[in-house]
Parts: C-alpha cells; sequence; structure tokens
C-alpha cells in the first residue's frame, strides 16, 4: 500500500511541451524529505502533452481556460500540499522544501505563494485582498 504524497505538484499546460518538460525535470530533481506527485493538465493543446515517466497526464477534451484547467489537475491530487505550478518556472533544487518549512509555520496556511521575478528581474507583488462587507 503506498502512502500520501506530501505535495501535488500540477502543471497547467497549453501548447509547446519545452516548457513543461524542463519544469518537471525540475521538480524530479527536489530534495525534500517526502513523495511528490507530478500532475500535468494538458488543456486541449494542438500537439497534446506526451507521456512522461512518474508523471500523471491529464487530457482535457475541450479548451477551458487557465482557471478550469488548474482545477482539472487539482481534482487529480491526493496530496497533502497542492503545488500550482506555471510551466515556465525556473525553480531552485530545494524549492518544494522551502515551500513546504514556511507554509508549516503558518497557523492555518490556505495559500502562500514565493517571492515571484519577472523576466527582467524585477519583483513583482501577486498578493490580493479580497472584498469584504465588513468595516474595518
Amino acid at each position: 500500500m503506498s502512502s500520501k504524497p506530501a505535495v501535488s505538484a500540477v502543471i497547467p499546460h497549453y501548447g509547446e511541451s519545452a516548457p513543461t518538460m524542463k519544469l518537471i525535470e525540475k521538480l524530479q530533481q527536489q530534495t525534500f524529505d517526502g513523495e511528490m506527485e507530478i500532475i500535468v493538465s494538458d488543456d486541449n493543446s494542438p500537439e497534446p502533452f506526451p507521456q512522461v515517466g512518474g508523471v500523471k497526464v491529464v487530457h482535457r477534451t475541450a479548451n477551458g481556460g487557465f482557471g478550469t484547467n488548474v482545477n482539472t489537475g487539482a481534482e487529480q491530487a491526493t496530496g497533502e500540499w497542492l503545488m500550482i505550478l506555471n510551466s515556465d518556472l525556473e525553480l531552485t533544487s530545494t524549492f518544494v522544501e522551502e515551500m513546504l518549512n514556511a507554509v508549516e509555520k503558518q497557523a492555518n496556511p490556505a495559500i502562500y505563494s514565493p517571492q515571484v521575478v519577472g523576466h527582467e528581474g524585477e519583483a513583482q507583488w501577486v498578493a490580493r485582498k479580497f472584498p469584504s462587507t465588513f468595516i474595518h
């Protein structure tokens, strides 16, 4: 009987497979104490994403857009933690370990993000405040 993976990494995919393949390789080289499942959710790409060893590939029959594609991949996830990773990410070999260490220190984490850096090296702000009916 296999144990539940610590992390499910979902990669929404559409189009050219090379960036997604590069990210998969980086994920498979991660050093952390735990198991990880990698899920590629192909949003009906013109050229379907190929089957890759150690990766669960889900092929959508119609293009539903980014959010629908993420949800399709997330439905397949069985890990304790869910990571949604864009295929163009550049990861260090300790990315997963660092994210898990950071998120597990939080009281009740729901959504967590690393610092996102743009192609020109500039920090990008990814946090948002949700609207509220409460007066603060």
